[in-house]
């Protein structure tokens, strides 16, 4: 019984109503990722392909053979979330719904067991936590990669055909994108973020976010090269960002020197300065933990997530809502 449940719920309709096709879940794409990439693609593709195989994932057929699937591809989620898939009964979406919860924590708690193993010998429980919250936002980037390469032909194929009736109906290409009226003040808030991580005073705050503002294209009047205003914002980090940016704003200045030798470092000073904003944002999240587990390790992320959301929805000036068209 308890096999049944368990794959009544990879099979849970998207839709709520009776007269409307049943699909399998679009989680499903995610458990085969996370239970199978270690094993190589081609088992997260034969995982895929095991389910589609299905038919009516509700259906008595469908479970039967759901049953193989689940028990070879997806043995994790199924052993940690047996309370929630043994409250399981047929058309019970309700009793879904929290295991679709379930699945996506141990999705989660996979993650952070992975990211833990790899930060071990890290000094220090902060540093242990930035470099947990550093790997997770890498992963979760990583998995559209992952989706990517595993439908890599299915989208060069529709892109194809795109482009033939394209050329064949004389579309015009569309219009170059307006630009982003909030483009600026995105930008702004980057550098604003990283002179509250650096500032000791509200004076230096103030004089380090006036450095970077006059670099942002709006406030520039005499728009130099690429190169000068890299070096006018290395300028700023190096007067308004010191010490604790220091190693960043070095890795900037070697990528300025020599930009074709140390083209290689460009993503590097975008790491360094990701990484102090996270450790500033992890101090802030984990006061009183003492020992850091994939659980607490979510729960510290979950925690910056939240803040810097806030923060920034605190911080932007949405474009006014454009006037309905009058009758």
């Amino acid at each position: 019984m308890a096999v049944k449940q368990m794959l009544m719920l990879m099979f849970l309709v998207t839709a709520q109503c009776e007269d409307m096709e049943r699909r399998v879940h679009p989680s499903l794409l995610t458990s085969c990722i996370a239970e199978q990439v270690g094993s190589g693609l081609d088992n997260v593709r034969k995982c895929l392909k095991c389910f589609e195989s299905v038919g009516d994932p509700l259906s008595k057929e469908g479970l039967l053979k759901a049953q193989s699937c689940t028990e070879s591809w997806l043995p994790r989620e199924a052993a940690d979330c047996s309370a929630e898939l043994s409250a399981l009964t047929p058309d019970n979406l309700e009793a879904s719904e929290k295991v679709i919860a379930c699945f996506a924590n141990v999705r989660y708690i996979m993650s952070a067991e992975e990211c833990l193993a790899r930060t071990e010998g890290t000094p220090d429980i902060i540093q242990t936590l930035t470099e947990g919250v550093l790997c997770l936002q890498n992963s979760q980037h990583n998995v559209t990669a992952v989706i990517h390469k595993i439908f890599e032909n299915q989208i060069k194929e529709e892109f194809k055909r795109v482009q033939e009736y394209i050329k064949e109906n004389n579309i015009p290409p569309p219009p170059p994108p307006k630009k982003d009226p909030l483009e600026d003040q995105l930008t702004a808030l980057v550098f604003k973020r990283h002179c509250i991580v650096a500032s000791n005073s509200a004076e230096e705050e103030l004089a380090c976010n006036q450095c970077f503002e006059s670099q942002l294209p709006a406030n520039i009047n005499e728009l130099g090269s690429p190169e000068d205003h890299v070096k006018a914002l290395a300028s700023c980090s190096t007067n308004h960002l010191a010490p604790r940016y220091d190693v960043c704003t070095s890795l900037l200045n070697d990528l300025i020197k020599d930009p074709a030798g140390n083209r290689h470092l460009g993503h590097e000073v975008f790491l360094c300065f990701t990484r102090e904003v996270t450790q500033y944002q992890v101090e802030e999240c984990s006061e009183g933990i003492e020992d850091v587990t994939s659980e607490l390790l979510l729960e510290v992320m979950e925690c910056g997530t939240h803040s810097v959301n806030t923060w920034v929805m605190e911080n932007v000036s949405l474009p006014p809502r454009p006037s309905p068209p009058q009758q």
